[in-house]
């Protein structure tokens, strides 16, 4: 199902897929151009880094397939930059605007570092999760809103439960995935 909703559009085999990529890359362009997401996914990725690593493409090469994989897809998850799947990019662009960096004089560095760093600012305010960005006050997106900080009863329930029922002992490794956050 997560294929299909992804990739099901290319095929349904390696070679239908790699068959629809080179005989139809027309298409598939067109598709990735008129769907806004996908060319905010790649404006917000290259801009919050003042498009720096555009200036080294062999040190981008490696995030390519991460981000051809999100542009081909249908599943908005795959292209959406409240995802996971962005994390996979940064550390190649960061390079790769490091890299760019060293191209210039001292004074253009400062410049540009500059400008790396108000277009990181940007990009926090427009799509973090952290107090300073928008998402942070407003309803649309509940795990980057404020409220979402803050323990509810069923946290608090599940909070009385560890310290009741769990002992207090450093023998014991206890697993859970919740928002809670207790050093028992």
């Amino acid at each position: 199902e997560i294929w299909e909703s992804g990739f099901g559009h290319l095929g349904n085999s390696v070679t239908e897929i790699l068959s629809n990529i080179l005989t139809h890359p027309g298409a598939l362009l067109w598709e990735i151009l008129s769907t806004p997401r996908k060319l905010l996914y790649v404006g917000a990725l290259f801009g919050a880094l003042a498009f720096l690593p555009l200036l080294r493409p062999l040190t981008v090469l490696p995030a390519l397939p991460i981000i051809g994989i999100s542009l081909l897809s249908h599943n908005f998850h795959h292209y959406y930059l409240g995802h996971q799947y962005t994390v996979a990019v940064t550390a190649t662009l960061l390079v790769a605007a490091a890299q760019a960096l060293t191209a210039w004089s001292h004074t253009a560095q400062l410049r540009w570092i500059a400008a790396m760093l108000a277009a990181t600012v940007l990009s926090q305010v427009a799509f973090g999760p952290s107090p300073m960005s928008r998402l942070f006050w407003s309803k649309n997106i509940f795990i980057y809103h404020w409220t979402a900080y803050r323990l509810d009863d069923h946290d608090l329930q599940l909070k009385k439960a560890i310290e009741e029922l769990i002992p207090d002992d450093d023998g014991i490794a206890v697993s859970m995935q919740s928002a809670i956050n207790t050093d028992r």
